[in-house]
């Protein structure tokens, strides 16, 4: 545990201009509304910690509700322990309620990444305190710091975009520390007295972070630029800009590049048409093809689009040419025609629909799911709130018209928890990283027409509990593989 040395900011006022930062990166970046619920990432150190009385400040004024959520990763043993109860104490402290889970080693993957696994554990668990406490933002507490380390690893890597981390993502998660430095925030600290944790194996140069934070980053301060974080912040912020732009270029000129007639898993482009395109947007194109088609195109970089992209102008009339991109995917540079599919190729369940009836179990076996349904009253909800995005409480006076439950369908929209407009499913499963299976086979309840669930996932806004709600349908979906059980 680290106490404050009391030295405070080298110049007076300081602490009030951070808060300022914060505040004014808020509202740029749209990051809450007033009276929204906040679930506070929180692993104990330096920059939650600050990240937790920041928003303990502004709380009053911006009528925020928050929650704390805080994952034991059990990879540091002791140490693990000693902060998950400093946490639980902060929180009682704060007079924040507290969600924890505790990990063990069987939750980890064999094979797959350490670092990666605890990644995905935790932010799963965040998505799920989110859902439980029906939150509509997430906060972490990345800095400055984080941003430029980020940039400096994909640049490292040869990754597909040059941007750091983004201020929001998914219009859900939110990061109000990024433009603060991580002395500002130490300095923060020592101002308002915080104690934090300091994780041991932050010293150690086992990972490539490390080792641009405790070494590279000093070297170029030194020795380059003193202002070099400045400086490669700033060149991130232009960069994901640009590419935000070639995105919605790219996009636009896809819909004319495709040819009907494509098989279930597969993209087929007209070869001639996309030659037509600057190479650059040849490139994002492809990689957004990618990401429809996998779930996600954070696997496949410029590099791997290196070799198909000249490809396309090579050999108008000759054999077709096929390469391999990560996540199962393939494109095929045929004559007049460019296909991007899955290597093994997937047919996926025949379109669903059932109609619902609240109070009833519904067996959805595409799925492999059992929908229970009942109507409670508001107290239920409130003394157990969903216990994770397999329930769901949803509001009476939303829940008006015809109710089925059904797969998805081409220009799904809806508006999911947190969010102040609509959304096409097919990006929502984007970011959720679904892939083309679970997108086909995941049951979405409709009523009245308007998605109100997607199950295992997110309710729309429009059907979540409100302060004046009397009675709510409580949902759970359960897995299931011989139909439902007999109560």
């Amino acid at each position: 545990m680290r106490k404050p040395s009391g030295k405070g900011f080298p110049h007076p006022g300081q602490g009030r201009r951070l808060l300022g930062k914060v505040r004014r990166t808020m509202l740029a970046h749209r990051m809450v509304r007033q009276g929204e619920r906040i679930v506070l990432a929180v692993s104990g150190g330096v920059d939650s910690m600050t990240l937790v009385d920041v928003f303990s400040r502004i709380a009053g004024s911006w009528r925020l509700e928050l929650v704390i959520a805080h994952v034991n990763h059990g990879l540091r043993g002791e140490e693990s322990e000693r902060d998950m109860r400093f946490v639980q104490q902060q929180a009682l402290e704060y007079g924040i309620p507290i969600a924890v889970k505790k990990l063990e080693k069987q939750d980890y993957p064999a094979g797959e990444n350490l670092q990666a696994s605890a990644r995905r554990l935790r932010y799963q668990f965040l998505e799920e305190v989110a859902e439980e406490w029906q939150a509509g933002r997430i906060a972490t507490g990345h800095n400055r710091d984080d941003h430029v380390e980020t940039l400096l690893m994909q640049i490292f890597r040869g990754a597909g975009g040059f941007w750091g981390i983004p201020a929001t993502r998914q219009e859900r998660y939110i990061r109000p520390l990024l433009e603060v430095s991580r002395a500002e925030i130490e300095a923060y600290a020592n101002e308002r007295s915080l104690s934090f944790c300091q994780d041991s194996s932050n010293s150690k140069d086992l990972y490539l972070r490390n080792r641009i934070r405790r070494e590279f980053l000093p070297w170029l301060r030194r020795e380059v630029n003193p202002r070099v974080d400045e400086r490669l912040a700033a060149l991130a912020d232009l960069s994901r800009e640009e590419s935000a732009f070639l995105d919605r270029q790219a996009r636009e000129g896809l819909a004319s590049l495709q040819v009907k007639g494509a098989e279930l898993g597969e993209v087929v482009l007209d070869r001639c048409a996309l030659l037509c395109l600057d190479p650059v947007l040849q490139r994002r194109v492809l990689r957004i093809v990618c990401g429809e088609l996998s779930g996600s195109a954070g696997g496949v970089g410029h590099v791997h689009l290196h070799f198909p992209s000249p490809a396309l102008q090579m050999n108008l009339g000759g054999p077709a040419r096929r390469f391999q991109l990560p996540g199962g995917l393939e494109i095929l540079v045929e004559k007049d025609r460019v296909r991007l599919r899955a290597s093994k190729r997937f047919e996926g369940p025949p379109p669903y629909a059932y109609a619902f009836t609240p109070g009833e179990t519904l067996w959805v076996p595409e799925a492999g799911l059992e929908i229970r349904s009942r109507w409670v009253d508001v107290e239920k909800y409130a003394e157990g709130r969903p216990q994770g995005p397999q329930e769901a409480f949803l509001n009476e006076t939303a829940c008006r018209g015809q109710m089925r439950l059904r797969s998805y369908q081409p220009g799904d929209r809806f508006i999911p928890l947190g969010m102040d407009h609509e959304k096409k499913l097919q990006d929502f499963f984007t970011d959720e990283k679904m892939g083309r299976e679970e997108r086909q086979r995941v049951p979405l309840l409709e009523i009245g027409g308007r998605i109100a669930w997607v199950v295992g996932r997110r309710i729309d806004d429009r059907f979540k509990v409100q302060p004046w709600t009397r009675r709510c349908l409580h949902l759970v979906a359960k897995a299931s593989s011989g139909g439902p059980e007999e109560s």
